[in-house]
């Protein structure tokens, strides 16, 4: 069971709430495997998101300066994607879709960037699409170097999305026979926690912090946060606090670690610890699932003192996961 879900299932929240979501580890627990563009070894949450606000700013100019090329666009897309991968905010996520579907407005229909639309559905969950996109690349005359090993990648990827986790391991583990790298690693360790393997999982995640290359702060952050998840999995609280306290002071102001420190506070009872740090969270972020865990902290606390407040976290939750739903249900349903 995931981290979060095990929280909702201690704390409570509302049935019609829970029916539309599970947890948002799955979201974002991946997301720095394959992030585009490795920050310095010394950056923090805020500067990378400034990088990436640079990067789409600069590419919106472009692309009012060439309103005819796809290209343009295409990049941008990927931008929003990873803006949305750092934020969590679905209308990052939303402005992702908007983009790569625009460039495809103005490309001819058999050469578009089909390989990026996969990786934005992948994003939303919508996995039969990303690999109807992955098979309309085969159709391309001209590719990149290496591009039927991302193919391959990105396949799996949906594979282990669609829920079919032994047949994601063999593909990984046929392609990282082939091409041995810290992201196939990775994939592994991922697919096999998804299995509930936690030790080939952990072993598979050494081996990728064998693999990486250079001394990214925001990587080894990533490394550290799967190992406090794959502890926390097995209710191994110490461990995962020191593991994700560990990754706060190498990637410090990212909210998704944080909100896993908040995890071990809750379910070790640390309750007004949890409390303030999903207070910071929420003024920080636009994701509902962390008002609904402040919504579930205070209500173990003192159900009729924060009756009020509990009840507006929920009714606001609940109104994004609606209104989100309402455009991509796939996003949402997966969570």
């Amino acid at each position: 069971m995931c981290a979060v879900a095990v929280v909702f299932l201690v704390l409570g929240s509302k049935p019609s709430t829970q029916a539309l979501l599970e947890s948002v580890t799955d979201q974002y627990d991946a997301t720095f495997v394959g992030f585009r563009h490795a920050p310095n070894a010394n950056s923090s949450f805020n500067q990378k998101l400034a990088e990436v606000n640079k990067t789409i700013a600069s590419l919106n100019a472009l692309v009012a300066q060439y309103p005819d090329s796809w290209t343009h666009l295409e990049r941008l897309a990927l931008s929003y994607l990873d803006k949305a991968r750092l934020s969590g905010a679905f209308a990052d996520y939303q402005l992702a879709d908007q983009t790569i579907q625009q460039a495809f407005s103005i490309s001819e229909s058999d050469i578009g960037p089909f390989l990026s639309r996969a990786r934005v559905h992948l994003a939303l969950h919508r996995t039969d699409a990303a690999i109807d996109d992955l098979e309309r690349t085969k159709s391309q005359l001209i590719t990149p170097k290496g591009h039927g090993l991302i193919v391959n990648e990105l396949r799996g990827d949906a594979i282990l999305q669609a829920g079919l986790t032994e047949e994601a391991i063999n593909r990984f583990a046929e392609l990282d026979s082939r091409n041995p790298s810290f992201e196939n690693a990775a994939r592994l360790s991922q697919a096999y926690a998804a299995s509930e393997n936690y030790d080939l999982a952990k072993q598979w995640l050494i081996t990728a912090e064998e693999r990486m290359v250079g001394d990214s702060g925001y990587m080894n952050a990533w490394l550290f946060l799967q190992h406090g998840i794959l502890a926390l999995e097995q209710q191994q609280l110490d461990d995962a606090y020191h593991y994700f306290n560990k990754a706060d002071s190498l990637f410090p102001g990212y909210w998704l670690i944080e909100e896993h420190m908040a995890e071990v506070d809750t379910l070790s009872g640390r309750l007004d610890i949890a409390e303030n740090r999903y207070r910071d969270i929420v003024k920080r972020s636009d994701v509902p699932q962390m008002k609904l865990a402040l919504a579930g902290v205070l209500d173990a606390q003192d159900p009729v003192r924060y009756q009020s407040e509990i009840q507006s976290l929920r009714d606001g939750a609940e109104q994004q996961l609606l209104e989100t739903a309402s455009i991509y249900p796939t996003f949402v349903s997966a969570h």
